[in-house]
Order: C-alpha cells, then sequence, then structure tokens
C-alpha cells in the first residue's frame, strides 16, 4: 500500500502519514537500520540542516534524535525499497517505547507516482505501527500529542521545560502501541490542519481522543491551528514565527485547545484522494499511461529488484541466472518475473461524482518487447564460474557473486576454500605441479610427456579463459575402450564445475551440430565435452573454435543473438579422425594403455583407485595448486620461450598456457603436434592422395574435370578419390569442380593444385606442380609459379584458403616466417616474438642452433 500526504488509509496500515509513504513487500526491516551511531553514515549536511532548520527544528533535538544525511548505498543498507530510492536524502529513527527502531528515509529526489504525487516519505516493509515518546511529562503537565515526523521534532525543540512530546508518523500510526504514558494527564491532540476537513483525519482524531478515555488520561483536547494553510502543520507553523515566540505559540495552542472535534466532514470524492489499490510491496505502474514513462518504471523496477543478482545483459539479451545456469528470458519468463517485481493496472481517473478506477492489467505487447530490448541497461556478464580464477591482471578471485572487472559470476560451493600465495616460491611450484600431474593424472596412460603437458593445458585453460580470446578443442584420443577418456573429463569437470562431466554427443548434420553449440553458449557453459567424437568435421565446429562472438538465430528471437565465447572445449573418442579445417584448431592428449583390457586394471594398482572420490576431497587443494602455477606465471612476467611448433589462431592460449607450464618446469606441451595433425586429417591425407595421382597421370601437363573422370573410368581401381567424392554420380565432373576451386594454390606436402588456363569452351584447366614439401604444407603461397616449356599461364594471386568438409571458404594463419640467411635448411626457425630486435629460435635439430 502507497501512502502519501495526499492519501490516507481509513483503516490501520502499516505505516500511513500524512507525509510518509509506507512500501511493503520484499524489503525487510526487523526493527534496526541506521541510527544515529551507526557506522558509515555521513553527518548531517548544511542543505539538510539549513531546510529542518527552516522547519524549527533546533540542531540539538537533530543531535539527540539521530537525524542524519545518508547516501542512497546507506539508505537501502537499512532495507528500503530500491524503486523509491533514486537518491540521498534524510533518514530520521523513530524508538518505539519497547526500543526498538525504525528508519524513515525522505528523499531528496522523490519518485513520482501514477497519481502524479511524490512519494515523499519511505519505510521498510514490516514497519508496523510506531509511536515515539520524546519528552515525559512531569506530573500534572500536559502530554502534547503530535502529527507527522518534522512536526513532532518541532514541537519537540519548543515545547516548554517538563511538558511531554508524543509523536507519530501519520494519523494512524499510533494504532497498536501502547497509550499508558497519558494516564492522569492532560492530553493536547495537535493533528494537521486538515483534520477539520478530511474526514479520515477526523476519524483518527476521535479513534485517539477514545483510546486515551480507555488509559485514564485526563482531559483530552485538539489543537486548532487558526488561519494556517489547508494541510499546514505544527513545523509549518512554528516555522513561521520567529523564535523567541514559539514557545509561547505552543503554550497558546494548549490554552485554546477544545475538546470538541466539531461535526465529522462529508465524505467527498476528490480525485486528489483516491489512492492505488494495495500493491504487495510491488511498484504499482498504470499500464495505460503514456508509454515511455511506463516502459522506464517496468525497466526500473525490474533492474532494482534483481539487476547484477538474477539479471544480466549476456550477450545483447536479457539473460536469467538461475544458480550457476544461464536461463535466456523470454516473454513468458519476463512475464513471470514482472508479476513478481510490478503491479500493472489500467488507471481511470476520478471525478467529483465517482472514485479513481485501477483494474489488473498486463502491459501490451509493445511494452514487453520494449523492455526486452534494454539488455544494454544491465549489468554486462561473460561467463559464470563454479571455482576461483585468475583475472586479466594476475589477481586471483575467490569472492562469490558479481566480479565487474571480469563480469564474471561466480557461484561458489560451501566449503571450497583457496590458498594461493601472492609470490610462489620455487618449492610451492613444484608441489602444485606435483599435485596435478602426480597424483591426480599419474595414472592415466599418457604415451609422451606431449600428451601430459596437453593433458595439464586443458586443465589450465578454464582458469585463465578470460584473458585469451580463442581456446583450441582438447580431443581425448583414446586407442580403444575403457582407456579413461571419460574419467579424465570427469576430474576435469569436478576441478571446474565440482561434478562430474555432462558429456554430449557430437553427432548429426551441420545444422544439428550448430544447434547444439548455440544451446551451450546461451546457457553459458564454460566446460563443453563432447563424447563419442570419433570424427571432428563441419564448419559449425570449425567456426566456433575461431568465434570470439558466436552469432546465431534462436527461435522465439527476432534478432540473432550474440554469445561470448568463454568455453573450454573437449571431444572424447577412440583414434579419432579430425578432418578439413579443424586440423589447425584442436590439440591432443592421446591416452595410449600399453596393456590389454585396461578396464580390467586391479583397483589396488592405482595411486587412488576411486579418482573421482579423491578429486572431489581434494577439490580445494587441486584449485589452489592450479591457481598457483598461474600466479607463479604472472609473477615472472608473462613469459614465454616458442618451440618448434605454433599455433596461429591460437597464439595468445599458446603463449600463456605454454608460459604457465614452461614457468613450472613442464615439458613437451605441443610437441608433436604437426605430425599429429597431418596423422588425423584423413580429408588432407585423401588430398595429398589425390594430387599425387594427378600429378602421376597429367605430370606438367594440364587437365580438365572431364579429363580426371575419363582417367579415372580407365583405371577405377587405382584411383585416387578426392574426399566426399567417392560415390559417382551424374554430376561427378561438376562437384569435382566444386571442391578444385577450395583447394587451389594450396601447398600439400609438395603438391600444388593451380589454375593454368581456359581450354576448349572455356572449360577450366588446371595443373599440378612439385615441389620440396615446405613442412606440414603450408598455404601455397600467394602467387602459383610459372611452368616452363608447357605455356601454361601463372595462376592469379590468391590468399591462402581451405575448405570445409561443406564447401565454406574461409582464411587460414600465414605459413611461419623462413629462417634468415644463414640458416642451414630448417623451414621452423622463427623470430622470439618477445625478443627487442631480430632473435631467431631455432628448432632443436637445427645445425645454426647455438
Amino acid at each position: 500500500m502507497i501512502q502519501t500526504h495526499e492519501s490516507r488509509g481509513s483503516q490501520a496500515p502499516a505505516i500511513a502519514e500524512e507525509d510518509a509513504t509506507n512500501v511493503t513487500g520484499k524489503h525487510t526491516q526487523g526493527g534496526t537500520g541506521i541510527t544515529s551511531t551507526g557506522e558509515g553514515n555521513s553527518p548531517l549536511s548544511s542543505e539538510h540542516r539549513a531546510f529542518l532548520n527552516g522547519q524549527a527544528i533546533t540542531d540539538e533535538v537533530l543531535a539527540e534524535f539521530g537525524v542524519r544525511t545518508v547516501t542512497r548505498d546507506e539508505a537501502l543498507a537499512a532495507g528500503l525499497p530500491p524503486y523509491f530510492v533514486r537518491s540521498g536524502g534524510i533518514l530520521f529513527t523513530w524508538t518505539r517505547q519497547d526500543g526498538t527502531t525504525v528508519s524513515q528515509f525522505l528523499p531528496d529526489e522523490p519518485v513520482i507516482q501514477d497519481d502524479g504525487k511524490p512519494a515523499k516519505y519511505v519505510f521498510p516493509q514490516g514497519s508496523g505501527s510506531v509511536l515515539t515518546v520524546f519528552r515525559r511529562a512531569a506530573d500534572g503537565e500536559p502530554y502534547l500529542f503530535v502529527e507527522g515526523t518534522k512536526q513532532s521534532l518541532a514541537v519537540t525543540s519548543w515545547a516548554p521545560e517538563g511538558w511531554g512530546v508524543v509523536g507519530t508518523p501519520g494519523c494512524t500510526t499510533w494504532y497498536g502501541e501502547e497509550l499508558d504514558w497519558a494516564e492522569d494527564h492532560e492530553v493536547v491532540a495537535m493533528f494537521d490542519k486538515d483534520v477539520n476537513g478530511n474526514p479520515r483525519v477526523w476519524d483518527a482524531a476521535s479513534e485517539l481522543r477514545d483510546a486515551l478515555d480507555l488509559v485514564d488520561a485526563g482531559k483530552v483536547r485538539f489543537a486548532r491551528l487558526a488561519g494556517a494553510g489547508a494541510k499546514d502543520g505544527m513545523d509549518d507553523v512554528l516555522g513561521r514565527k520567529a523564535p523567541d515566540r514559539r514557545a509561547a505559540l505552543i503554550v497558546k495552542l494548549r490554552d485554546k485547545a477544545t475538546g470538541n472535534l466539531g461535526r465529522r466532514p462529508a465524505q467527498r470524492l476528490d480525485p486528489e484522494e483516491s489512492a492505488p489499490p494495495d500493491t504487495g510491496g510491488r511498484v504499482g505502474v498504470a499500464v495505460n499511461r503514456d508509454r515511455r514513462e511506463v516502459i522506464g518504471k517496468i525497466l526500473t523496477a525490474i533492474k532494482d529488484e534483481w539487476d547484477g543478482r538474477e539479471l544480466f545483459n549476456f550477450g545483447g539479451a536479457i539473460t536469467r541466472l538461475a544458480g550457476s545456469a544461464l536461463e535466456p528470458l523470454e516473454k513468458g519468463a519476463f512475464l513471470k518475473l514482472l508479476t513478481d517485481a510490478v503491479a500493472a493496472y489500467n488507471y481511470t481517473p476520478g471525478t467529483a461524482t465517482r472514485p479513481a478506477k485501477y483494474e489488473p492489467a498486463w502491459p501490451d505487447t509493445q511494452t514487453v518487447s520494449a523492455v526486452l530490448s534494454c539488455a544494454r541497461d544491465f549489468l554486462p556478464l561473460e561467463r559464470v564460474m563454479r571455482a576461483p580464477y585468475v583475472r586479466r591482471d594476475g589477481t586471483v578471485c575467490a569472492e562469490p557473486g558479481y566480479d565487474a572487472a571480469s563480469c564474471t559470476w561466480l557461484e561458489l560451493d560451501e566449503g571450497v576454500k583457496v590458498d594461493v600465495p601472492d609470490d610462489p616460491s620455487p618449492e610451492q611450484i613444484a608441489a602444485a605441479l606435483e599435485l596435478l600431474r602426480d597424483e591426480l593424472l599419474g595414472d592415466m596412460p599418457f604415451p609422451s610427456d606431449a600428451d601430459r603437458a596437453n593433458a595439464l593445458a586443458a586443465l589450465l585453460t578454464p582458469f585463465i579463459r578470460d584473458r585469451i580470446d580463442l581456446a583450441p578443442l582438447a580431443v581425448v584420443d583414446g586407442n580403444g575402450m575403457g582407456v579413461g577418456k571419460n574419467l579424465f573429463a570427469d576430474v576435469l569437470s569436478i576441478i571446474v564445475f565440482g561434478g562430474p562431466a555432462e558429456p554430449r554427443p557430437l553427432s548429426g548434420d551441420n545444422e544439428e551440430v550448430r544447434k547444439t553449440l548455440t544451446a551451450a553458449l546461451r546457457h553459458g557453459e564454460s566446460l563443453v565435452v563432447f563424447d563419442e567424437a570419433h570424427t571432428l568435421q563441419g564448419t559449425a565446429l570449425a567456426q566456433v573454435l575461431t568465434a570470439e562472438t558466436w552469432k546465431d538465430r534462436v527461435l522465439g528471437v527476432s534478432e540473432d543473438i550474440r554469445l561470448p565465447n568463454n568455453v573450454t572445449w573437449v571431444a572424447l573418442g577412440n583414434n579419432v579422425r579430425v578432418n578439413g579445417d579443424i586440423t589447425r584448431r584442436v590439440y591432443w592428449i592421446k591416452l595410449a594403455p600399453t596393456y590389454a583390457n585396461p578396464q580390467d586394471r586391479p583397483a589396488d594398482s592405482f595411486r587412488h583407485p576411486h579418482l573421482k572420490d579423491w578429486a572431489r576431497e581434494h577439490r580445494s587443494e587441486l584449485l589452489t595448486a592450479v591457481l598457483t602455477l598461474i600466479r607463479a606465471w604472472y609473477v615472472a612476467g608473462c613469459p614465454f620461450r616458442p618451440g618448434a611448433e605454433s599455433f596461429g589462431s591460437f597464439g595468445k592460449w599458446e603463449r600463456t598456457v605454454g608460459g604457465i607450464l614452461q614457468t613450472a618446469g613442464q615439458t613437451g606441451f605441443l610437441e608433436g603436434l604437426r605430425a599429429k595433425r597431418e596423422e588425423s586429417d584423413f580429408a588432407g591425407s585423401a588430398w595429398l592422395e589425390h594430387l599425387a595421382w594427378l600429378h602421376e597421370r597429367f605430370g606438367g601437363g594440364g587437365f580438365t574435370t572431364g579429363d580426371v573422370d575419363r582417367e579415372r573410368s580407365r583405371d577405377p581401381r587405382n584411383f585416387a578419390s578426392p574426399p566426399g567424392l567417392e560415390d559417382i554420380t551424374p554430376d561427378w565432373t561438376r562437384r569435382l569442380g566444386y571442391v578444385y576451386r577450395g583447394v587451389l594454390d594450396r601447398n600439400r606436402a609438395g603438391y600444388t593444385l593451380v589454375k593454368v588456363g581456359l581450354g576448349h569452351n572455356k572449360v577450366v584447366k588446371y595443373g599440378i606442380k612439385k615441389e620440396g614439401s615446405g613442412g606440414d604444407g603450408g598455404d601455397g603461397g600467394d602467387v602459383s609459379p610459372s611452368f616452363s616449356g608447357n605455356g601454361f599461364k601463372p595462376s592469379v594471386p590468391a590468399p591462402a584458403r581451405n575448405a570445409f568438409p561443406g564447401g565454406g571458404v574461409v582464411g587460414s594463419p600465414p605459413s611461419p616466417p623462413s629462417p634468415p640467411a644463414g640458416c642451414l635448411g630448417r623451414p621452423h626457425c622463427q623470430p622470439d616474438p618477445f625478443a627487442d630486435g631480430l632473435v631467431i629460435v631455432h628448432v632443436p635439430d637445427c645445425p645454426e642452433r647455438p
């Protein structure tokens, strides 16, 4: 129930007074609040002091009763509802006879309600009845019963010595309070001037007279503020008098007080007196008013209730945080939240013959859409973490809740505590590495140091994901069943999330994969595990691995959503084949036991027979170890020594994770990456075989797709088909020309398919250039060289390209720089990116290596 100076309830509300707005609902105030001794409170400002002095309140009374200037944050800390607290203001403290206190807030910028009136004073929810005895009356002296906050303090400032003063915020807020203080004392009630014209105030005054009679009070009389304004109170009347005449005025008002209230004013239907319905503590919004005003009020109410706590701007859409999961706020869910924060109604103004009407209503569709489009008004959220992590500046975030520096919400399980040294010692670094590598992963059947180091890299990635733009896909590649792929994923998930992984299949056509990826990103998942991923291919997967922001269209949303990609990607499979451009976007963690039936290995042969249970029990220590290694790298200045092989688009990830592992003393990171790519790239191998077949059949001569088809038909048993063209169809030559366009000018182990001109009927003619292998195939350079003696023209200069299995063409990173003159021929010697000037880092077997 919201009540202001112009609107008072005839029944006894929790708080109802001439200048008070009572807000009930979710904002509780259990008898406490900001008091005169509360820490962090501002003193009474000079502006507020001057205002209150002008209302006839002395400095002594202001200090005695703890009247304070407070900021908006301090007011909110007292339990006041955010919607009605838009600024700082003055805080008053009412003390009941039982010693409990109630805070009352007078905002500098009152919120204008739907009836056009300001919500002048604001109370917390549950404040109940309020009555304060400001001064005890001496024997034989009267009590002055004063309505209003400033009115009570003004009368207390100037009442004659020995007189008692009792105050209440509003005309009915004394209901339910004890009145025993009045026994055997005369009581002079000082209601505001409108007691003679407002039937509600008149009823409250009459009720007070009857209640005082029940406690054996002496005479009960009512002061008349003759000549005052229609709604003036004692603060207004005293404020207009010179200070030396104020006490005398109080005495005169007592002398002229009468026990006769006069005739009850007639009930009239004044549109300005029509009160809105009880909103149950929610913000009342008349949804049929000006749309800009309606949208603003609804948005403000929802933000005040949930912004930064439950609602965020995630990917440009208002998104709800439920525990550690993000739920897109679609229309149905939004309307449910709306009913919790807003009491919506249609408002019809009253007239002299009928009251105003407030009819429950929903905001229209356009208003709902407009509010849902205001994601930018909410705090931005990049990701949700279930474990402490390292910010970009190297500091550790372990405080649950929203972290503005990283735009991350940390949902921390109870009992998880980390103790990360600011400057880890060598012993602490070694102990952390040993715990992770030997205790946690020691029984994993890694065949090489590279696989072990890459497993540690996968473990580190979620905790530094905020620092890097892209993270490659970790391929956990087993040589059979029961080798520990899912166990590895589970312990990784237990450390990151606190529970085992929830793998999902990576199957179906490209569109199904895209939907799976969008769903994972839309729910803010930070670790995604694909199971049974024996073949990795498709444009959607390739694209998501190099997309900082994922764009897709979602059913029920009018615009494309743009989601931050902060995921750590893991794929589990056996003898995994990686096709197309995905080969350049993965790294391998091989699990290859050297013994038969690994699933039957005796439990007592493991360090920790129940590794998942052990990881849960020691999660805090494992997290501390991870964060210690990362902190050590930051303290060392974020070093990185490039190896023989680089990771193209994932350079930031390589330098960060590789630098952390190097600082910790772990070797093998990404070693053998190029060889593994070639080994697992089925499509690449098929292309290499096809290009070699073309060179064998056509040599340096030109050929068309028709020539290829005829040669294939002549000797089908020895034909090496390009990937995807194994089945011969009537349009086979047309499809062949299409896939050729996707691989032009790309060097594959020394073979390059080039366009050399046009033949009969302008049919494209191709040629094969054969040269040195160029390492991993590179990108073929920028220009295909001329052929001598065959009349071929050089191909048109073209950027390096690569084809997805579905046919799309995307850019690929440039080849590593060539070594300078004097290096005897190792193509992957390269400049040190962290050195001043040109410093070449030679591969281990380079003769020029110092």
